[in-house]
């Protein structure tokens, strides 16, 4: 069953298991917003990792364009137009989303980034003899 999470009325479905098409994207908005460059310091446990990961997703606008990889307007397909237009909505309306859900969120999209070695790589960054 597909997760739903409402946003300010608008239902979307949360995407757990992405298509090529959405790694792709992902995979640019890691490099773009340097995400696999985040301030962990080694032997930080994933409470640590998690919270630089909120701070970065708060701090840059980069938020809303990372979430929209994870939400699609319920009943509709992912691409990366509609992620463009659900970055736009998800913009005008962030103050909407309870922190439950933005925790739900987060927690989806670290999981991701540590599948993808993203997390990882930054965990063991500064560590002797390893690069991120």
């Amino acid at each position: 069953m597909t997760r739903r999470l409402d946003i300010d009325g608008q239902d979307f479905d949360i995407i757990e298991r992405f298509t090529l098409e959405q790694e792709l994207y992902l995979a640019g908005l890691i490099r773009q917003f340097r995400l696999d460059r985040l301030p962990i310091i080694p032997g930080d446990d994933a409470r640590r990792a998690g919270e630089a990961l909120v701070d970065a997703l708060c701090r840059h606008r980069m938020g809303r364009r990372i979430l929209s990889v994870l939400l699609v307007p319920a009943g509709e397909v992912w691409t990366a137009d509609e992620a463009k237009r659900t970055a736009d909505y998800i913009r005008d309306h962030i103050e909407a989303v309870d922190d439950n859900a933005l925790i739900i969120l987060v927690t989806i999209l670290a999981e991701a980034l540590m599948d993808r070695g993203v997390l990882t790589a930054s965990l063991n960054a500064g560590k002797e003899g390893t690069e991120p």
